[in-house]
Formats: structure tokens, sequence, C-alpha cells
């Protein structure tokens, strides 16, 4: 079977040329009419499937997709006859010729003759396991960061003095008592948290650091978690990030809570004076 140019309602000349466009494609690409049944093939998608084209000409497009659920949801998507965007992409899992899988980003392109109708779509694959694998790694990474903080009750911050940005972690938050919504995400904002007597020396501590040139500074202070006004202790340590210039752009650090610590060591205080 065979699809000229000027069927599909491409600009691109003659059949030939159209073809040899199709073909040089580094992607792998498949063309299929509206029932979704394959017209052509490139020679990157026999690198990329492992079939050759007479092995998949004709037949619908369902064998090359590991999620049966996505190809039904593609379909209705991609084939759909009312009017709408004609280009999109979406990131699915496929299945080779021998059986393995792998993720590809489908860069989708619907094709219409000169009336506007559609009469095929255009797919391009680009295989992303390796993103994938990093993807799902990261996350995982992140999963066991979180918990390790939850579990310490040690948060993490960045802060962006370029932009008077600050960000927490999920445990800051928790330390703090704030949801995100509730936090301003600036450098004020987490002052409005420091209890009433330590943002002076809050304030030195940071100032201090950067007027001595030192990369780093650590304090401890009290903090009143909004809602409850309770009062926490905390243990903060601070790097300095500068430019080629020398000029401090960002300050990342850490957040401990040591509130039940600090009642600890007061009450072994107290026992011994007893003792």
């Amino acid at each position: 079977m065979t699809v000229r140019s000027e069927e599909a309602g491409i600009m691109l000349g003659d059949e030939e040329h159209f073809r040899a466009i199709f073909d040089s494609m580094s992607d792998a690409a498949v063309f299929a009419d509206t029932e979704r049944h394959i017209i052509l093939v490139n020679p990157a998608f026999t690198t990329m499937f492992g079939y050759a084209p007479s092995e998949v000409i004709g037949r619908v497009t369902e064998f090359l997709y590991a999620d049966k659920a996505a190809f039904e949801e593609l379909g209705r998507a991609a084939f759909s006859r009312e009017r709408g965007a004609d280009s999109a992409s979406f990131e699915l899992r496929f299945r080779r010729k021998d059986g393995s899988e792998f993720w590809a980003e489908l860069a989708g392109v619907r094709i219409r003759d000169q009336k506007g109708n559609i009469i095929g779509f255009l797919g391009m694959h680009r295989d992303i396991t390796e993103r994938k694998k990093t993807e799902a790694a990261l996350r995982e990474s992140t999963e066991r960061l979180k918990r390790a903080q939850a579990i310490a009750h040690l948060g993490s911050w960045d802060l962006d003095l370029l932009n008077n940005r600050l960000t927490w972690s999920d445990e800051a938050y928790r330390i703090f008592g704030l949801k995100r919504e509730e936090f301003g995400g600036t450098i004020e904002a987490f002052f409005e948290c420091v209890h009433p007597d330590d943002p002076a020396a809050v304030d030195e501590a940071y100032s201090g650091s950067v007027r001595d040139g030192k990369d780093a500074y650590e304090i401890e202070h009290r903090i009143i978690r909004k809602g409850t006004g309770e009062i926490r202790i905390v243990h903060e340590k601070c790097a300095h990030i500068r430019d080629v210039s020398g000029k401090i752009i960002r300050s990342v650090g850490m957040v401990h809570d040591i509130t039940e610590r600090k009642k600890a060591e007061g009450e072994l205080r107290e026992y011994k004076d007893h003792l």
C-alpha cells in the first residue's frame, strides 16, 4: 500500500520526496490510517522495534504498546475526528519484537487532507528509557532523603538571595508547623516564625558570617509554631555559595529540631544539681 503526499495533504512535493524525508528521520516513524493500520515505517523504526516493514504493514498498531489501556486512550485522543490540536506528545511503554519493553516519547501529528479531514496519524518515537530510569532513581533517592529527614527531625532549606526566594524541604515545614500554602517563601516570612527575642541573634549570625568573609555559620534559636503557639528549639547550619566575583548569591542549610534533646539536657542538669 502506498500513500501519496498529495493525498495526505502534506506539502512536501512528490511521493519520492516525501519518502526520502520520512526514511531519513532519526526517530522511529510510523504512519497509520484512521483505523490505526500501519501504512509506512522508516528504517529507524526497524532498528528500534526489531520489525521489518513487511512484518508490520497493514497491522493495527496495538501490538507495539506494552500498556493496552494507554493504547486505547491514545487512540481516542489522537484519532478523534473532532477539531483540536493536531500535534501532541506522550510518554509511553512500548514492546519490541523480542518482547523487551522500553519507554519512548511519542510525538504525534494528525494528517489532514485538503478539506481538513483527518486521514492518518504520523508518530515519531524517541527512546527515553535511560531518562526514565534516572528519574525513577532520583524519585527513590528523594523519598529516602525525606524518610531520613523525618526520622531525624532534620529539614533542609535553600535561600536564593538574588530573588529572595526561600525553599524548604517537607521536614522543614513540619518542624515549623506550617503548610506550604501558609509560608511566603521569603527571608521575611522565615523571621515571622522566629521567637520575638531571637531575631537579632539570628540576623547577626548571618550578617556576621558575611561581614567576616566566612563560608558558613550555625546557630541555635527558638521558633514559634503558627496556630499552636508552641515554642521549639532548632539548630541551624548554613553554607554560602558565591559567584565568580566572590559575592554570596545563595545560602543552603539544614534545620534540626533539638527541642527534646534540650529538654533532656535540662532535666539532666536539674538531676545533677539535686544530687
